[in-house]
């Protein structure tokens, strides 16, 4: 081929190649990360343990969601799944077969935390961060069942939902991005908060015993709260551009209080109850 015809096909395909680019220019960061993270892997952990003489659960997750539900029995019984996405499928096991579930025991509380199963005492997700880096994803969801006398319930994730199924307690329940909801009604047996950063508050509760305060905050959401048509409480709602509001029921008593600084608050009766 000559100069002068391969100079003609030079200035043919510049342009195809101008508009390769192009495409691939809409192609995002995140959307790469997870064309590169296809591979996966999956660890389950079970465990039971016998909490007589406890009172106090507490849960801190980095993503991930916690599901909550009643036990059948007097024992706490815990699954929980370490979920990893990676670059290659070795790297995936090998993050996945070092999870392991933690249960300590201190005074009345009993604690539960994803740990590397190498080093007990380093947290499975700082693990991921000093050695794994950006070359793998980690999600820990855990699902317990939760006997009646843990009545002082401290859950958090940063990342993920909280499902709170016909769980009675005094709750401190903290979620970044996610929601904080009831599938099934939950019974407040104490002073309680449930706060979310963006996402949604959304609880249905069965009673209201001794309990001076119940607080439900969000940044950016909405808050949904379902009473019991008979419960005896003063409720003071706030939400954006709305009036802070206030109105009494059944005589008063505690005092539930929902605030949502980008969003709406809607605390209602359920007769049914």
């Amino acid at each position: 081929m000559n100069i002068k015809i391969k100079a003609i096909v030079c200035i043919f395909l510049i342009p195809f190649f101008i508009i390769g680019l192009a495409a691939c220019s809409h192609i995002t960061s995140g959307e790469i990360s997870q064309i590169q993270k296809n591979e996966g892997a999956l660890t389950n952990k079970i465990r039971e343990e016998n909490v007589d003489n406890l009172t106090v659960l507490e849960i801190k997750n980095q993503i991930g969601s916690i599901i909550l539900k009643p036990s059948d029995g007097g024992h706490l019984k815990v699954s929980m799944d370490a979920n990893v996405k990676a670059t290659t499928k070795e790297l995936a096991e090998e993050l996945a077969n070092r999870a392991q579930l933690n249960i300590s025991k201190k005074g009345n509380k009993i604690r539960l935390k994803a740990v590397d199963e190498k080093n007990q005492k380093k947290d499975l997700f700082k693990l991921k961060a000093q050695k794994y880096r950006s070359t793998t994803e980690l999600v820990i969801d855990y699902t317990v069942e939760v006997p009646a006398n843990l009545q002082d319930i401290r859950i958090s994730t940063n990342t993920g939902d909280i499902d709170l199924q016909n769980i009675k307690a005094a709750f401190d329940v903290n979620c970044g991005v996610g929601s904080i909801h009831s599938s099934q009604n939950i019974g407040i047996l104490g002073n309680s908060n449930f706060t979310v950063t963006t996402g949604m508050v959304d609880i249905k509760l069965t009673e209201l015993s001794n309990t001076k305060e119940v607080n439900a905050k969000i940044t950016t959401g909405d808050i949904n709260i379902l009473l019991p048509q008979d419960a005896r409480c003063t409720i003071e709602t706030k939400g954006f551009m709305q009036a802070k509001e206030q109105r009494v029921m059944n005589g008063g008593g505690a005092m539930v209080k929902a605030k949502a600084s980008m969003g709406n608050v809607y605390v209602t009766t359920d007769s049914s109850n």
